[in-house]
């Protein structure tokens, strides 16, 4: 059931992906192209302001992307549960827990879609342009591989630390959403103006917490040992992802809402 749950989210977030992914790709090739074209002429001309309209262009949609893959696992997970379409799902024979993790999974796999085709619509844009353009793109990958190969080689355990930061990362923008959406769910009333007041409190105050505790800890313990810090980090974020996700768990099993 949950492989039949992921597919399903799958395909109503990737349906709209595919669409930005190929203007981003199609946007990308046209500035390069109109761009290659123009730098053979010295004055800026109609290819020249078309190269820059192309570029705009794909700015937008690649910014665009990059926002509905994020925004599309956010709106399934409402649409879904706590709209009219929860009364159906809700009938299926799958436990709020599977329910959350197929959404989950499937918005993780098409954030990671999402930052492929980004990648893949850089290298496109930056193809046979001139040596001061590649020379800068190419230092600029050349630097953060070989940052992460430093790391590699020097401390392989702090390397696979960012690893797993990475992991429990991810998702924890996902549930700290899920789970305030679903306590702004309880409501009876006005439950958008609520949502909205519980995720800018639950930001402010997160913001607030970082600065004056979680980052001055993380330092402190950073001068004893690197890996104590990376420890602490990845121990804080796994604690705010399982949190979240019993509570949104939590609330689906019991205390949800419809009405």
């Amino acid at each position: 059931m949950v492989g039949k749950l992921i597919k399903h989210e799958l395909y109503a977030i990737f349906r709209v992906l595919v669409i930005l992914s190929a203007a981003t790709v199609v946007f990308a090739a046209a500035a390069r192209l109109l761009g290659a074209i123009g730098e053979s002429s010295e004055e800026l001309g109609a290819v020249g302001v078309g190269a820059i309209l192309m570029s705009m262009f794909y700015t937008f949609t690649v910014l665009a992307l990059v926002a509905a893959a994020w925004g599309l696992g956010i709106s399934s997970f409402y649409r879904s549960l706590y709209r009219g379409e929860g009364y159906m799902t809700f009938s299926l024979p799958a436990s709020p827990s599977k329910i959350v993790g197929a959404k989950l999974i499937a918005a993780i796999v098409g954030m990671a879609a999402a930052s492929v085709v980004s990648g893949v619509s850089v290298v496109i844009l930056f193809v046979g342009a001139g040596d001061g353009d590649v020379g800068f793109a190419a230092e600029l990958i050349r630097e953060l591989v070989s940052a992460y190969l430093g790391v590699w080689e020097s401390d392989p355990l702090l390397f696979a630390e960012r690893i797993i930061q990475w992991v429990v990362g991810i998702p924890c923008s996902l549930l700290v959403i899920y789970a305030i959406l679903s306590v702004g769910q309880l409501f009876t009333a006005h439950r958008k103006l609520y949502t909205f007041l519980l995720l800018f409190g639950v930001y402010m105050a997160g913001a607030v917490l970082s600065e004056f505790c979680y980052f001055p800890i993380i330092e402190a313990a950073g001068n004893v040992s690197v890996h104590l810090a990376a420890w602490l980090g990845i121990a804080t974020v796994a604690a705010i992802d399982a949190a979240c996700w019993f509570l949104t768990v939590y609330i689906l099993k019991r205390k949800v809402n419809l009405l």
